[in-house]
């Protein structure tokens, strides 16, 4: 029993640990200012987020627990990972990413042909799947006996949207300011252009032709 509640201690505190670290590198990429203080955006991120747990301590924690429990990544997580793979793969381009990857010294050889199945065929058709068996099969949430009264369904229905705000809103702001040739040009979404991508993509497949021959 030692040991496996030592796991599941060990287990949390390094989900912790990735998802502390996922908001904090997004504050310090998004203003680069606070990269010099490291610890006082980690502190107050841990700070925030203990804050808003709080609740879940209370008496009615448990109730508010299955709320976010139903809702919290009912669609959103589904729909925007569909969002990623049709911007990459479709948008901007699965050549262009095999190329990055290329780029950054990943050797695919002949897998190249299952991550061009996979995400861009496979992977699109088993999550509008999973959407559509989602939808069919909502249920109002309960825990128990107690089914949530409407104005609670409707704040957990705005919290499972809420996630989808930022698509419009991004769109709207590319739009408003993208220049020609227009919102969906990648021209400008790798640090090399095709030409270079190109040639570096033939430097690197020759330098591992030429250590297999070694």
């Amino acid at each position: 029993s030692f040991l496996f509640f030592s796991m599941i201690l060990t287990l949390g505190l390094d989900s912790q640990f990735a998802m502390t670290e996922t908001v904090t590198t997004a504050i310090m990429d998004q203003w680069p200012v606070l990269r010099s203080h490291v610890s006082k955006v980690v502190f107050g991120v841990c700070v925030t987020c203990c804050l808003c747990g709080l609740p879940f301590c209370l008496n009615g924690g448990i109730l508010i627990f299955e709320l976010f429990n139903v809702y919290s990544a009912m669609l959103s997580l589904l729909v925007l990972a569909l969002a990623e793979v049709v911007l990459v793969c479709w948008c901007y381009g699965m050549h262009n990413w095999i190329d990055n990857l290329l780029e950054m010294g990943v050797r695919l050889s002949y897998s190249t042909w299952y991550w061009k199945i996979t995400l861009k065929f496979l992977a699109p058709i088993l999550i509008i799947c999973i959407v559509l068996l989602t939808i069919t099969n909502i249920t109002p949430c309960y825990y128990g006996d107690y089914i949530y009264p409407d104005y609670i369904q409707a704040c957990g229905w705005a919290m499972a949207l809420l996630p989808f705000l930022p698509i419009p809103l991004c769109l709207l702001l590319q739009t408003c300011q993208a220049s020609p040739p227009g919102l969906l040009d990648s021209s400008g979404w790798s640090r090399k252009s095709s030409g270079e991508t190109t040639s570096m993509t033939a430097v690197v497949q020759g330098s591992y032709k030429s250590r297999d021959l070694e």
